[in-house]
Order: C-alpha cells, then sequence, then structure tokens
C-alpha cells in the first residue's frame, strides 16, 4: 500500500532516483485514491516515511538503479524461467595439505646377561670313557641362568594419532645366546640347548628363526599373548657356542602386549625384558672329542646373552584418528555493488531463498575415512553495530565421498529447477537464518563466510599409511542471494527521510 507524503522538503537524488520518482508519480496518476497496487509485482520496495516504491515494476527502470557491469555482484539471471536480480559471490578455497607423520624408535641400548653356569654333578661309577658308554651318555650338563634385562623403546607420536591398535613395522630383534666358553668348547664338537624356553616381547608378528648349526623356521613356536617362544621339543645344535634367535618384525599387536607395549598421551612405548626362562646346555658323549674324559669338562662356563633390537620405523597403523584440517578460508563478501539506495541507514533487507553452493573434496574418502565442517555467516556493520551470526541447523556437513556438493539453503523444499546450473545434484541442506543475514538497521559492509571446526572427527580406521602423500581439501563456492522476494512479508523498507 502508498500512504500519502508528508514531507515537504524537495527531494534531492542522482538520476536513479529521480526516474524512481516519476515512475511512482506516473503510476499514482493510475490508480484511485486508496492507492490499490493489488495487481502489481511488489515484492520489493523501498519507503520513506511510509511512502511505498516498488522496484520490479518497471525492469527499465531497475535497471537504471542497479548498475549491472560485468563484474558487479548483483546479476541478472533466470531461475525456473524466471528473470531476477540477484547478489553473486563466487571463488575457491584450498586448505593446507593433510599431513600425519609416521614415527620411530630409537634403538635402544640393552645391557647383556652376564654369568657363570655351573656344571650338575652326575654320579657315575668310573669317570672314564674307557667304560664304553653309550653315545648318549650325559657327559656334562649346565644349567641355564634364569638373570633378565631390561630395556626401552620409545616415541612422540602426532596429536592427530588418538589410539593404536596394532602397527606395522620395519624392524629387527636378535637374541644371542653365547656359551663360547674356550675351556668347553676346546673339547666339544657340539654342545645341545635342551629344555630352552625364552622370553620375547610379547605382540610381535613375524618370522622367527632359531640359529645355530641349522637355521630354523620357529614360528609356530612364539605365543604372541605371553612372549614365550618355547622350545623345549627342538633339537637346537651349535659347534661355536652361539645360539640366535632373530625376528624380522612386520607387525606389533599392542592390545596383545599389555602393559610390555603401550600408547598413552601421545607416547608409543615398548617397555619389557629379555631373559632365558628356563634350559640347560648338555655335552653327550658322542660329541666329546677323542682322548677327553668327563672330568675334563671344565666346572664352570662363561655365559652372555646379548638382546639387539633395531630402530621399530611405523608405516601404518590401525586405532583411532582425529585431524584438525587447516587453512580453508573463503573471502568474505563485500557489499561494494549494493546501490547507495539500498544502503543506507534505515534500509531492512530479508531475503527470499538464498543459497550458498559449496563443492568440496575429501582426500581420503577413497580409505573409507569421513571429514566434517560447520558454517557460519556473519553479517559485519560499520561502527558500534552488532555483528549479526547464523549457521547451519543440523550442525557440520558430513564430507564422506570423493567428491562432495551441498547446496545450503533456507528453504528445504527447493527443487532441482531452481538450483543454479552445475549444482543441480547437490545434497540440500537446511540453513534457515540465510534469509536474515542482511536484515537489520542498513546493509552491512560486509559478510564473513566462516568454515568452523573442519576436521577428521575421531574415528576407527585401519592400516593407515603414515607420511602419505596427501592432498588438500579444496573447491568452490557460490553465494546467491535473489534480490527479488517471493512473499509479502519479506520486503526491502527505507524508512529514513529524503532531505534537502
Amino acid at each position: 500500500m502508498i500512504t500519502k507524503l508528508n514531507n515537504t522538503n524537495k527531494m534531492k537524488r542522482s538520476k536513479p532516483l529521480l526516474l524512481l520518482a516519476t515512475t511512482v508519480f506516473f503510476m499514482s496518476s493510475c490508480v484511485d485514491d486508496n492507492y490499490n497496487l493489488s495487481d502489481l509485482d511488489t515484492t520489493v520496495g523501498i519507503s520513506v516515511n511510509k511512502l511505498t516504491i516498488p522496484l520490479n515494476v518497471d525492469s527499465l527502470v531497475l535497471d537504471q538503479v542497479i548498475d549491472l557491469e560485468n563484474n558487479s555482484q548483483i546479476k541478472k539471471t533466470v531461475v525456473n524461467g524466471k528473470e531476477i536480480y540477484a547478489l553473486v559471490e563466487e571463488g575457491t578455497f584450498k586448505s593446507k595439505s593433510i599431513e600425519i607423520p609416521g614415527f620411530t624408535t630409537k634403538s635402544p641400548e640393552i645391557e647383556p646377561i652376564v654369568d657363570v653356569l655351573k656344571k650338575n654333578d652326575i654320579e657315575r661309577e668310573a669317570n672314564s670313557r674307557s667304560n664304553k658308554r653309550s653315545g648318549d651318555e650325559v657327559a656334562g650338563s649346565y644349567p641355564i641362568s634364569n638373570k633378565d634385562t631390561e630395556f626401552k623403546a620409545e616415541s612422540d607420536v602426532d596429536k592427530s594419532i588418538k589410539d593404536i591398535y596394532t602397527v606395522n613395522v620395519d624392524a629387527n630383534y636378535k637374541v644371542d645366546v653365547n656359551v663360547a666358553d674356550k675351556d668347553l668348547m676346546d673339547k666339544v664338537h657340539i654342545i645341545k640347548f635342551e629344555g630352552f624356553i625364552a622370553n620375547l616381547p610379547k605382540g610381535l608378528k613375524g618370522k622367527f628363526l632359531l640359529i645355530g648349526t641349522e637355521t630354523k623356521d620357529v614360528t609356530d613356536k612364539y605365543d604372541s599373548k605371553t612372549g614365550l617362544i618355547d622350545l623345549s621339543g627342538e633339537e637346537v645344535n651349535t659347534d661355536n657356542g652361539h645360539v640366535i634367535f632373530e625376528i624380522d618384525i612386520d607387525a606389533i599387536n599392542i592390545l596383545e602386549a599389555g602393559d610390555e607395549i603401550t600408547f598413552e598421551n601421545g607416547k608409543f612405548e615398548m617397555n619389557t625384558k629379555a631373559l632365558v626362562v628356563a634350559g640347560e646346555i648338555v655335552v653327550y658323549d658322542k660329541d666329546m672329542k677323542e682322548n677327553v674324559g668327563y672330568d675334563e669338562l671344565p666346572d664352570e662356563i662363561d655365559y652372555v646373552c646379548t638382546p639387539e633390537l633395531s630402530e621399530i620405523v611405523v608405516k601404518d597403523f590401525t586405532g583411532e584418528i582425529q585431524y584438525d584440517i587447516e587453512g580453508i578460508n573463503i573471502d568474505p563478501v563485500k557489499m561494494n555493488d549494493i546501490p547507495d539506495i539500498l544502503g543506507q541507514e534505515g534500509t531492512n533487507i530479508k531475503l527470499s531463498n538464498p543459497q550458498i553452493y559449496l563443492k568440496l573434496n575429501n582426500p581420503l574418502a577413497d580409505q573409507n575415512i569421513k571429514a566434517e565442517a560447520n558454517l557460519e555467516m556473519v553479517a559485519k556493520r560499520k561502527g558500534n553495530a552488532a555483528d549479526k551470526a547464523v549457521s547451519l541447523d543440523n550442525g557440520a556437513l558430513i564430507i564422506d565421498k570423493t567428491e562432495n556438493v551441498f547446496c545450503l539453503t533456507s528453504d528445504i523444499n527447493i527443487t532441482k529447477e531452481e538450483m543454479q546450473e552445475g549444482y543441480k545434484n547437490a545434497q540440500v541442506e537446511l540453513f534457515s537464518g540465510l534469509s536474515d543475514i542482511l536484515s537489520g538497521n542498513g546493509l552491512p559492509k560486509e559478510i564473513e563466510i566462516e568454515v568452523l571446526n573442519p576436521q577428521i572427527p575421531a574415528q576407527t580406521i585401519e592400516n593407515f599409511k603414515l607420511d602419505q602423500d596427501i592432498k588438500p581439501v579444496e573447491g568452490t563456492y557460490l553465494f546467491f542471494a535473489p534480490l527479488a522476494l517471493k512473499d509479502e512479508s519479506s520486503v526491502i523498507i527505507y524508512k529514513d527521510t529524503l532531505n534537502d
């Protein structure tokens, strides 16, 4: 409705405003005393002291008010077959590279176990080989020391790794059991290890070799839950006094390792010990050199057990991850191209069905890893006017595909025909506050589009490769805000007075 103008001051404005005024004057001469404009499209209006001027009555007049240059934010466009004016801003964004580094423990210095083994007393009728004893006769035996040595290997872990269940690694663990006592080895050809049980770190996966006079694969003799390798049923011989356990470690199960291998507070730690739990060194008659009597075997022999652990290089892991994606910045929408007539103090604009379109990738979607982000728009006004912020109704966007397309709109029932080209198959998300982003006392000087908490949220992952080359998150955005409003409750109202 148009009411009579009470202000008697002359209006002095630019040519566009004079054209508008002329249009109103012409229109007012064509209506009755009640100013019935029910047949006109008055979805956008300006009121001056309660005088309302329809803005989209005549496209020629609106073209003169809005200067549609090629690089203007306000563009004439067609939506669903209808030509409208819209505020359009588009651009690109790109995050920093996603980097989740691997970690490596240093090779620890491990103190060897050093002891003296004493020969068991064996009762015999005669202590001479001239008695023609059986070749399987025990000439002497030496129980192995069960002393242990403790060691630790540790490394700091990237903060994005929240828990570790298993890791795939490159590492080697070797235990050299040495009884190469010269006094003993000068008198025998071979010595045997019997009832041999050793303690190794728990949770190891890999290939276990036993190296003596022969090399045997004894992987099936190891229990990863107890850390024990039981060779009591194996024949273990050595002709140089050394028996070596060598393990090519390719994985560690932290859940099986208990408190020996842990991940806590961003630190991976192996804290364990090495020892021979049981066993003895046995010399048989048949393995002794000629003309050596049983009583010539030494009563004591030197024993050295030397564990060696290489650095543990962690290649990938199964566990939990949470990663903050950094560097996604969208330039603010500057309100530079809005006509002065719409931008003065007192203007209050409510938009109809504004939309934000987003296209963005998830570089880890092929590894079943999802990302998410929330979006907030903040209208920044001049002076001391309070900022106005609106955000998505349903929280963060779930970014779980390699390529993701979203339409954020205040109209959840938007049709494909109403969507912009290139975004027809977008996933629609409700952003009801968008309609009010321009409302308030005068237009904001700019609208900030803030991407809030872009992240890989906490989730379980499997065999995630560390130190991999991960592309950044990148994409495009389009802010589309129609100025032709849909209903009578959505209006542009200018309440100030035009003075000389």
